[in-house]
């Protein structure tokens, strides 16, 4: 049975598992430090822990887990909500049998897959001049960005970013726009950290579409990026349009599969 526990609880029983297990039987696809709620709805057994995360942006849970996969496969939950759940898991190549089994045998279905890719080495040359019109979003533009992932981002398969998580990203100066007067018509979040950065959304407006707009938007990133050893972003697997414009970019998949789980 699911209990509430408080995130110092769930902290510790992560850290209990990670200890008891050994590294080579753990399944996981919790890689956060923080969770969403301050309460977590957490079951508990000889084979891992299993907890439920409330996105209250998106009014569904997030489901994880941390495991010794011998027993995940077998392991049929009762989950207390009648609310959407998604979950996702990251391998290598498609899901092992075990997790696979999880998920159907706990009411999931797969929504979508998302892929890897990873840009190594020197950047493209690229001339900034080309982006005067490219400039770092500010405190004013929170509520556009908020209403544009609301309205034009899939919350399944996309992770959609907290109030927090948009207002630090403006701060800490990783939002782009290409704005004409006050008219926002295509932006991009991209997250540097030491010598990677990890291209996390583009978005162009539906009026401007068909422009070039991405490809400016993407050439900015690079050129703004320019120090970064290692560029990254996941893609889905059948966007063919975006593959291929990062393709021609120099990105090349990184054999790394996210599949996206649905439960509702």
């Amino acid at each position: 049975m699911f209990e509430i526990k408080s995130q110092i609880e769930l902290k510790r029983l992560l850290s209990f598992y990670r200890r008891n297990i050994h590294s080579e039987l753990i399944l996981t696809n919790w890689f956060f430090s923080n969770t969403l709620s301050n309460e977590l709805l957490v079951f508990e057994n000889c084979c891992g822990v299993f907890f439920l995360d409330y996105d209250r942006v998106i009014d569904r849970f997030n489901y994880y887990f941390l495991a010794d996969k011998r027993g995940i496969g077998d392991l049929a939950l009762k989950f207390p909500t009648s609310k959407k759940v998604v979950s996702e898991h990251i391998s290598q190549d498609e899901p092992n049998n075990d997790i696979y089994l999880h998920f159907k045998k706990n009411g999931f279905v797969k929504y979508a897959s998302l892929i890897k890719m990873s840009l190594l080495g020197e950047n493209q040359n690229i001339s900034l001049s080309k982006f005067s019109n490219i400039e770092q979003c500010t405190e004013n533009d929170f509520h556009f960005i908020r209403n544009v992932f609301n309205k034009h981002f899939d919350s399944i398969s996309e992770r959609l970013p907290t109030d927090r998580e948009i207002d630090e990203a403006i701060r800490f100066g990783s939002i782009f726009k290409l704005a004409s007067s006050s008219l926002i018509s295509a932006f991009y979040w991209a997250d540097v950290k030491k010598v990677v950065s990890e291209l996390r959304y583009i978005y162009v407006g539906e009026k401007f579409r068909g422009r070039g707009i991405g490809r400016q938007l993407l050439e900015h990133h690079l050129t703004n990026t320019e120090g970064v050893k290692k560029h990254q972003l996941w893609v889905l697997d059948g966007n063919i349009p975006a593959i291929n414009l990062y393709k021609r970019y120099g990105y090349r998949f990184d054999q790394l599969i996210d599949t996206v789980y649905f439960r509702g």
